[in-house]
């Protein structure tokens, strides 16, 4: 691609808001690695990778980081939904919600986190679609789209959003619990996808697996809430074992 035949910075930003139209649950995809999206009436830019957008990395976009991104620039950018399913875990607390004076983390799970429950007894409506949502104070969403908890501000924006497997329950978590316990689990699940990638939820037992395997070489990790299983890793799921000095 030949930097020339890029359009001027002004002149891109000005065709990314026309393309958005104002809209937050838009983004556009202008490189192999990278979109572009609203967040408090800006432009923003964010990591694209696997079909995850890191939303709570992005930076507001500015002439000098859209000239970082310009060797890989797209002449012909395309439009993807922001969802609920297609953003990497950040912000997990804002999820978090009072039911009945108890603090909720997972609306699938009853207020002790021991058992099953549907999430219409938090108030919890659904959609045609089969998403749930629930408005709290301050008018935010929450929303829960198959495994995938999230907020939404008013206006449509994200401000939070975890993996229900992630969440660790306050009277559950051990912050003694030795993060290589929860390794080989960690490595089998990765080993099992087809990508090798492992989504997560920050700060988690699972962060804290991925950090030592990432220190055994066991993982790469290639952005917040997101890594992916080497081949060094692929070979200790294999074989069933490992060794931790």
């Amino acid at each position: 691609m030949q930097l020339t035949n890029l359009p001027a910075f002004q002149t891109a930003a000005e065709a990314y808001d026309n393309k958005l139209a104002g809209r937050t649950d838009l983004a556009i995809i202008v490189s192999p690695v990278s979109v572009v999206f609203l967040r408090d009436r800006t432009l923003h830019l964010g990591l694209f990778q696997n079909g995850v957008i890191d939303i709570g990395n992005a930076q507001e976009l500015s002439e000098d980081l859209w000239n970082t991104q310009a060797p890989l620039l797209s002449n012909k950018p395309s439009i993807i939904d922001i969802s609920a399913l297609n953003i990497a875990s950040f912000n997990c607390d804002q999820v978090r919600f009072e039911f009945e004076g108890d603090d909720i983390q997972d609306p699938t799970m009853s207020e002790c986190g021991r058992f099953d429950m549907t999430p219409d007894y938090y108030g919890f409506q659904k959609t045609s679609a089969g998403i749930w949502w629930k408005r709290i104070e301050g008018e935010d969403t929450l929303i829960l789209d198959g495994t995938s908890f999230a907020r939404a501000n008013p206006v449509g924006e994200f401000v939070g959003r975890v993996l229900l497997s992630e969440v660790a329950f306050d009277c559950e978590y051990d912050p003694d619990a030795k993060p290589t316990d929860h390794l080989p689990e960690t490595l089998a699940r990765a080993a099992r996808t087809t990508s090798g990638m492992v989504e997560y939820a920050v700060p988690s037992l699972t962060a804290d697996a991925i950090a030592k395997g990432f220190k055994l070489g066991l993982f790469e990790v290639i952005g917040n809430g997101l890594a992916r299983i080497t081949a060094k890793g692929k070979e200790v799921a294999a074989n069933g074992t490992l060794e931790i000095e």
